[in-house]
């Protein structure tokens, strides 16, 4: 992994400095920390979830791992406040395209593919005006309820939010407020786990025994990504033989 870093941003000192750092102090207990400081993880991360390359995050994951468990340690904490369900809040830029789809899918599901981070603090100003003539900024408004299968870690010294990968959130209510502001509300839902797990739960009765690594790669193929799918499992056969 730190190989592969090091080839992606060959010539750029400051990035390779950091790259000396993590490998040298890195400790699976600052998973989180690493992933939101302006680091390359997190560019390497969210650019191979939107391509779907799952070559890259294949190499990157043990970080993931250690990110995923870290996110799960940090969610038991919140379960055990008192607090039934959190708000949180992210501004964004979209295009009028996607703003529009976007109204076109109200009370439906929607999967964001990254690691979604929101603010705890709503924002006392909002940035009205972009660069582009075709883009808007819009608000998004998530109330979470605290349950086991929408992982959630609470960083408060940050005050920020950090969802786990490809949590589920039903959009609600889009519409513009007395200021001319798109407020766009979300509800974060355990719909996308259930639709996991149910996956996982009918291959197993197709085929006994089957490991995570290898329901993976058929959720690879099922998708039609041959190319990525066989990738991965040539990665699965290279480490069984090692």
């Amino acid at each position: 992994m730190i190989e592969a870093c090091r080839v992606c941003y060959q010539g750029n000192i400051e990035v390779l400095t950091l790259i000396d750092e993590f490998e040298q102090k890195y400790q699976s207990n600052e998973t989180i920390h690493w992933y939101l400081k302006n680091s390359f993880l997190r560019e390497m991360i969210n650019k191979a979830l939107r391509t779907e390359d799952t070559n890259q995050l294949y190499i990157l994951r043990y970080f993931l791992g250690d990110l995923v468990e870290s996110l799960a340690r940090e969610h038991q904490q919140i379960m055990q406040s008192c607090k039934e369900k959190l708000i949180v809040y992210r501004e964004m830029i979209l295009s009028n395209d996607e703003l529009d789809k976007l109204k076109e899918k109200k009370g439906q599901l929607i999967s964001i593919k990254e690691f979604f981070i929101a603010k705890r603090a709503r924002p006392s100003t909002i940035i009205f005006e972009t660069k582009q003539a075709e883009t808007i900024t819009v608000f998004f408004e998530i109330e979470c309820e605290l349950d086991d299968n929408i992982i959630f870690a609470d960083i408060t010294q940050l005050g920020d939010i950090l969802f786990d990968l490809n949590t589920t959130f039903r959009l609600g209510n889009i519409q513009q407020d007395d200021k001319q502001m798109w407020i766009i509300k979300m509800n974060a839902v355990k719909d996308g786990q259930i639709i996991i797990q149910k996956y996982i739960h009918d291959i197993h009765r197709q085929i006994e025994d089957l490991s995570i690594q290898i329901i993976f790669g058929k959720l690879i193929c099922d998708m039609s990504q041959w190319d990525q799918s066989q990738k991965y499992f040539e990665h699965i056969l290279i480490d069984l033989h090692d």
